[in-house]
Parts: structure tokens; C-alpha cells; sequence
């Protein structure tokens, strides 16, 4: 007969006779004996009593049994103490490390590492930087609470500051959220909204991104819990009009995010490396969610919201908004009225537009990010041995084209790879061919079909001998 204890990780203690326990000489009923350790411990307990039975030599890691067999007995409150005093111990070395990682982090810090990636965008990129910068010292003072309890500011709560994104499709969203993931180390999933469905129906499950958390932390809970989860496509779950039937991609799936979002223990089912399927739970209390959409319309209804109209014959006319102007007056109740329930809206209390990107902005997130696409195409050719160089007219005809498929920075690696496929599949087998080729440029008339310039080394002069 086993019983459930509560203790660090809900020790299971197999309730036995009177014996002596191994560790402190008393006498107890509640005693865990001999191999029986393995089988009713789990988890960092676990893990945590081994290390101690290690120490005073009555575990052997090396043949995973106890010593010396069926003679040790350990009470409950010998457990206990164990696995309470290792987990304090190892919370603390992690405290102090996530302090001396995360606390260094500062909004400029964070919006310095985004001007390296993201054109533009400057309003969102400090927004998000602070509400990234607002997450991680709540997430801190959370877990400084737990071992330093006597705080006075332990009493203050901070909420989480979940981001909600708007914006064109194509004005860098996901590019921010994959940014700000890397540069704090933390695992990164996303997830498509338009492919949720609401418990019970066919399609993909809300829970589906905290399983590819998990995987994105090679199966480490304890960091999974400290991630970041990109919800893209919002405005695609927007309630619909069903007359009277079930909206089950609509506020089904807002209905389905709202448990996760919030902060709860989410039970989720993996899969092991052996194929074994087994569930487990994972606390998203502290996982940040950064949503996104295009919400197209919505620019329209906030500028009918804020307009002023004018009236009689001498008031003046009201001054139309540009959809810039008017995404920048957003509030949580234009985006409860375009759509999301307003329990999904108060889960994302920080709310930030995009701009559209103008021509100048594609340009430069053609050259000049860290990753820039002209970069990625110079380091692909760097690679075979040959300089690559493209002519800002070039430049131009890439982003007259993407302009016109109004597909933003998204669409300009597919426009490259459209024009210049002729040139990606004949110039490695030319190198190949005639190792003196050095640097090719890719002009107007290459771009429309045409070859771009060769240039070549000039051949080694043959060194004379002289024969005595």
C-alpha cells in the first residue's frame, strides 16, 4: 500500500512495519526499502535521494542498486529532507544564473540586437523590448520569491506582459519574435491560429505548440518553461457568423488558447525517444506568447472611430488618417469588436503596430540587416570561390516587383530566386570548369534573363629557367 506525501516531487512511501531508517538510526512505519527506491521515487526527487545515498555510500551509481541490498530503509522524513535540501540547493545555483543571464538584459540591450536584424519598425521594437525586458524581471522575482520568501515586495504580483502584434504580412512579426528567442537563449515554437480548432473536432490543438516547445528544448521541461511562443494568424480566428452552429475555428480556438495564454498547468501528451507516448505537465506561467495578424480592415474602423466629423457650412472638413496613423490608435476594444473575445484580448495587455514597409525600407533590408538576403547570396558564392556583386539598379527591380506583389520583405528572397535562378545553376559548374573565374555582377540585363559580367584572374606568368 503506497501513499501520497507531499514533499518535492511528491514522494510515493511504501507503508511498511516499523524499521530503522538507514540515514538518522529512528525507528518509523513509514519506511522506503531497498530497491524499492527506484520504483516509488520520480523525477528530481529522484535524482535528488541517489545523489545523498550516494555520498554516505549506500548507493552505488555505478550498478544503479542500492547498498547493501534489502538492508536499507529510509522514513519518510529522511526523504523528504533529502530531496527538499538538493532541490534548494540546485534551485539556487539555477536563480543565480538565470539572475546574472537575465537581469544583465536591458530594453536597450534587447532593441540594439533587433536593429541588427529588423529594418524600420522602430516604435514596436521598443515596445516589445520592454515588454520582453517587463517579462523576464517578473519571471525573476517569481522564482527569487520562492527561496527568498521574507521579501517585503513578495506581497506585489507582476502580470505577464503578453505581446500582441499587428501588422501587413511581410513587415518583419515573426522576424522580431525568432530574434528576440536567440538572443535570450530560450526555446522557440509558433503556431498557425487558422489551423486550431476548439477541443474535440478536427484539427490542430492549441496545446500543439507547448509540444513543440518541448522539442525545441531537446525534452528539457524546466526550459520549455521559460520559452517563447509565436501565435501567428490571429485575425484568422476572429468569431464568425455560423447561425447559431458551432464557431469551432473562430472562438473555439480563442476559447482553446485562453487556459495556456493565462498561466496554468497544461497537461500535454509526448512522444519518447523510443517511440513510447506518455503525458506530462507543463507549467506556462512563465512561457511569454507574442501574437500576430494583419487584421486588414481594422485600420478602417479605427479611423471611423476617431475621426472627427465636421459640422455646418464653416466648420472645417475632417482630416482623413492614413492607415499608419490610424493602426497607431488601436485599443483592445477595435480589436474586440473586429473579432476576438475580449478574454482573449485582456491576455495580451501590450498592443504594437507595424508599419507597412515603403521602398526604401526593402531596400534596406536587402543589404543591410545582419542576415540580409544580398548578404546570404554574397556568402553562398564567397563559398564556391567567386565574389558575387549586385548593382543597385538591380537592387531597385527587386523591390519595384515585391512592391507590386505587396508580399513585403517575405516575398523578396522569391523574387531573387525567380530572377536570378539562370545564374544560381550555371556559375558553380562554370567555376568548376575554369578555376580562373574570381567575380560575376549581376546588372539589369541579367536580371531579365540575360548572363552577368565575368570576371577573371589573370593567368600565371611561367617563371623562366636558366639551365648552367
Amino acid at each position: 500500500m503506497a501513499e501520497q506525501a507531499e514533499g518535492a516531487g511528491k514522494i510515493k512511501l511504501t507503508k511498511m512495519e516499523f524499521g530503522k531508517c538507514s540515514i538518522c538510526g529512528e525507528t518509523s512505519e513509514n519506511i522506503l526499502r531497498g530497491p524499492a527506491i527506484t520504483m516509488n521515487y520520480s523525477g528530481d526527487a529522484l535524482h535528488y535521494l541517489l545523489d545523498a545515498l550516494s555520498i554516505i555510500g549506500l548507493y552505488d551509481p555505478a550498478t544503479s542498486k542500492a547498498q547493501p541490498g534489502a538492508h536499507v530503509f529510509i522514513c519518510d522524513g529522511c526523504a523528504y529532507w533529502i530531496a527538499n535540501w538538493f532541490e534548494e540547493q540546485a534551485y539556487q545555483a539555477d536563480a543565480e544564473e538565470f539572475r546574472t543571464r537575465k537581469v544583465k538584459v536591458t530594453p536597450g540591450k534587447i532593441n540594439a540586437i533587433l536593429d541588427q536584424h529588423v529594418i524600420g519598425q522602430e516604435r514596436a521594437k521598443k515596445s516589445l523590448a520592454v515588454a520582453v525586458w517587463q517579462h523576464y524581471m517578473r519571471v525573476y522575482a517569481s522564482e527569487l520569491a520562492v527561496f527568498k520568501p521574507k521579501r517585503k515586495d513578495n506581497e506585489v504580483d507582476i502580470e505577464k506582459s503578453n505581446v500582441l502584434l499587428i501588422g501587413p504580412t511581410g513587415s518583419g512579426k515573426t522576424l522580431l519574435a525568432k530574434v528576440i528567442a536567440n538572443y535570450l537563449e530560450v526555446p522557440f515554437a509558433t503556431i498557425d491560429a487558422s489551423s486550431v480548432t476548439a477541443s474535440g473536432y478536427k484539427g490542430a490543438e492549441a496545446s500543439d505548440c507547448l509540444k513543440q516547445l518541448i522539442r525545441s528544448a531537446d525534452g528539457d521541461l524546466a526550459a520549455a518553461e521559460h520559452g517563447l511562443i509565436f501565435i501567428d494568424e490571429v485575425d484568422k480566428i476572429v468569431t464568425k457568423d455560423t447561425s447559431g452552429g458551432a464557431d469551432v475555428g473562430g472562438v473555439g480556438a480563442q476559447h482553446a488558447f485562453l487556459k495556456i495564454i493565462e498561466g496554468a498547468d497544461v497537461p500535454v501528451e509526448v512522444t519518447l525517444p523510443g517511440g513510447q507516448k506518455t503525458e506530462i505537465t507543463i507549467d506556462t506561467r512563465n512561457i511569454l506568447f507574442i501574437a500576430s495578424g494583419a487584421f486588414p480592415g481594422l485600420s478602417k474602423m479605427v479611423a471611423s472611430r476617431t475621426e472627427k466629423k465636421g459640422l455646418g457650412f464653416t466648420s472645417p472638413g475632417a482630416r482623413k488618417l492614413s492607415e499608419k496613423e490610424a493602426l497607431h490608435k488601436v485599443t483592445p476594444e477595435d480589436i474586440s469588436k473586429y473579432g476576438l473575445i475580449p478574454e482573449f484580448c485582456g491576455r495580451f495587455p501590450v498592443i504594437e503596430t507595424l508599419d507597412p514597409l515603403t521602398p526604401d525600407d526593402l531596400r534596406r533590408i536587402l543589404t543591410e540587416p545582419k542576415n540580409a538576403v544580398v548578404k546570404q547570396y554574397e556568402k553562398l558564392f564567397r563559398i564556391t570561390g567567386v565574389e558575387l556583386e549586385v548593382s543597385n539598379e538591380v537592387i531597385d527591380l527587386i523591390v519595384t516587383e515585391a512592391m507590386t506583389k505587396k508580399t513585403g520583405a517575405r516575398g523578396l528572397r522569391g523574387v531573387i530566386e525567380s530572377r536570378l535562378k539562370h545564374v544560381l545553376y550555371s556559375v558553380p559548374d562554370l567555376k568548376q570548369t575554369n578555376t580562373r573565374l574570381q567575380k560575376i555582377t549581376i546588372d539589369k540585363e541579367c536580371i531579365e534573363g540575360g548572363e552577368p559580367k565575368y570576371f577573371y584572374r589573370a593567368p600565371k606568368r611561367k617563371q623562366m629557367v636558366v639551365q648552367e
